[in-house]
């Protein structure tokens, strides 16, 4: 349902829209009205507008072939109606697209989109589509028609809208194999939520609404970077309009595991889009470790950090993959899980009397005998997290661990000293030390840039973060004759030199964060972390210089300075990073 103060899409059992805070549950009286409504007085383009053509519409697709029984459901962009095949003698699913958004190219090329994706896929666990007709009075889909429910209707039946590890093993196994197919055929859902996985009265997960579907190989730059999805259930490359593959499919899945594992979703209200961007969920409570780190590792933010795709999420899931954590929830049969349900609902309270008038002790269910666990202490719950954590692989990238980029940049600061040492005493050239201190900033920022992409291991923001480094060394080796110019004076000293392109240099590379984050808050933040640890980093420098004076030697000058300059920059921005990521 949409809100009627932003028009943001919200989810149909929502009280608040996500985006505005504004109250929502007006309108979902509203719909349900609606749906109350005989089916037989409204247009199935446009429930809410007559007009003449979509009654001839209507009178077209009832009296040619279909007859519409009763409506299923509507959103933003389609109305679905059961309807009877008289042809056929079957049910179906019809959608149409509303009158309102007849002319819209846009809505069109979604409703098209949606039939060219799903058209092409046959599997028994995806919702099949057989046709597509587009006339002058109006656009629909037929499509086969699920007598079940979504798992968000199911849901709302159950105590905190909680789900069993078994349930959730099954039912995210089903829509695994549906996404491995699809993935294979290069489509790619991007709208996987639980109002979208459909269970039939049988107990099969159908996967369905392939309205914002990409096709990979048909997919334009424009299709690829496109905002499209439920923010509550974006990936953080879907969000940040980056280019998408099945990957995502598996963060979003594991939103929808999330969900059901804890009654609600990891994020959700205004500021959904930016924690699933830049904030990692903790373990939910009362699951157990093998399934808080199976969940965990779907929504880590790196694409190439999470459950490489469909299938191998599948066999983590059904045990056939070791994680490392012992398995404590099963998949169970339907069978099985019935008759413990029966046994678990079957009185035990009651006493019996025997015919000849004897009192029967009850029949009580066989089940093990559990000691009552010891309550958990603070050292529990910490030592559970890191290890939920560690299994989920919150350690394996280096994008992760800050003392890695430290190392790294202290490392490319060392080098980069060497390499000044060695340049001015075995090249070809002659430079002066005023000229030998400029370039110096160069190469620093330069190096220390390269280390910051290395360590994250991501290509783009190995590049971002060098060219950022040139452009902070290039200023550095300007700004004292900038200096000089605006105060007047003839010559500044070299603490003064060292503060200032220090400060300049931390601070580009923090932009460079900033810019790859595209969060304006973030990149000011980095920006005073970067400036301050440069300057922390040569008043170290300065220190040691002075703590060992008796025995320094000048090559020691740009080694040392070098390896302080990486070490503390890169460990401001990791300060810089831990209070807004929230890890």
């Amino acid at each position: 349902m949409h809100c009627d103060k932003c028009h943001a899409e919200n989810r149909d059992d929502a009280n608040f829209c996500y985006r505005c805070g504004q109250s929502v549950v007006h309108l979902r009286a509203a719909d349900k009205e609606e749906a109350e409504i005989d089916t037989a007085s409204l247009s199935p383009i446009a429930a809410a507008e007559e007009s003449a053509t979509s009654k001839q519409a209507t009178r077209r697709v009832m009296s040619g072939r279909y007859e519409l029984r009763e409506m299923l459901g509507h959103g933003g962009m389609g109305v679905v109606y059961r309807a009877c095949d008289h042809q056929l003698g079957m049910d179906v699913a019809i959608k149409f697209l509303p009158v309102q958004f007849a002319a819209n190219f846009m809505a069109v090329e979604c409703f098209k989109r949606e039939a060219r994706a799903a058209m092409r896929l046959s599997h028994p666990n995806i919702v099949r589509f057989y046709n597509f007709e587009e006339m002058a009075e109006g656009k629909y889909l037929l499509m086969e028609f699920i007598g079940g429910e979504s798992l968000a209707l199911i849901a709302s039946r159950k105590p905190e809208r909680r789900f069993a590890e078994s349930e959730v093993i099954r039912y995210a196994g089903e829509v695994c194999d549906a996404l491995k197919y699809a993935h294979a055929e290069n489509v790619v859902h991007r709208d996987i939520k639980p109002s979208n996985i459909l269970v039939t009265p049988d107990g099969r997960v159908k996967l369905a609404d392939f309205g914002i579907a990409l096709i990979k190989e048909t997919a334009t730059d424009e299709a690829e970077n496109e905002i499209a999805g439920t923010p509550t259930y974006m990936s953080p490359e879907q969000i940040l309009g980056k280019p998408v593959d099945g990957k995502s499919d598996i963060y979003s899945l594991g939103v929808t595991m999330y969900e059901m594992l804890a009654g609600q979703p990891p994020f959700r209200g205004k500021d959904a889009r930016d924690r699933h961007i830049h904030e990692m969920p903790g373990p939910i409570q009362g699951v157990t470790d093998w399934m808080n780190a199976i969940v965990l590792k779907c929504l880590r933010k790196e694409p190439e950090a999470r459950w490489q795709d469909a299938a191998e999420l599948k066999d983590v899931l059904t045990g056939k993959k070791d994680i490392g954590i012992p398995i404590r929830s099963k998949y169970e049969p339907e069978w099985a899980r019935a008759e413990a349900e029966r046994r678990m609902r079957a009185p035990t309270s009651a006493v019996p009397q025997a015919p000849n008038g004897e009192v029967k002790p009850p029949e009580q269910a066989r089940f093990g005998l559990e000691r009552t666990p010891r309550p958990f202490t603070q050292s529990d719950v910490r030592e559970r997290v890191e290890k939920i954590k560690r299994f989920a692989g919150f350690a394996e990238h280096a994008s992760e661990r800050e003392q890695a980029r430290m190392a790294f940049g202290t490392l490319a600061g060392i080098v980069g000293g060497i390499a000044i040492v060695l340049g001015d005493r075995y090249g070809p050239w002659r430079l002066s030390h005023a000229m030998l201190l400029h370039l110096s900033w160069i190469i620093y920022a330069a190096l220390i840039g390269l280390a910051i992409g290395a360590a994250q291991r991501k290509p783009a923001k190995l590049l971002l973060s060098f060219i950022f480094g040139i452009m902070g060394g290039l200023v550095a080796w300007l700004l004292p004759g900038w200096i000089r110019a605006a105060t007047g004076e003839a010559r500044l000293g070299s603490a003064q030199v060292g503060f200032f392109c220090s400060a300049v240099i931390g601070s580009f590379l923090g932009m460079s964060d900033g810019v790859y984050e595209r969060s304006l808050t973030y990149f000011v933040r980095c920006l005073l972390w970067g400036g301050l640890g440069g300057v922390i980093g040569i008043a170290v420098f300065w220190g040691i210089k002075y703590a060992f004076s008796a025995f320094w030697l000048p090559p020691l000058n740009w080694v040392v300075a070098g390896g302080a300059l990486g070490f503390f920059i890169n460990m401001s921005l990791g300060l810089a990073k831990k209070p807004w990521m929230k890890r």
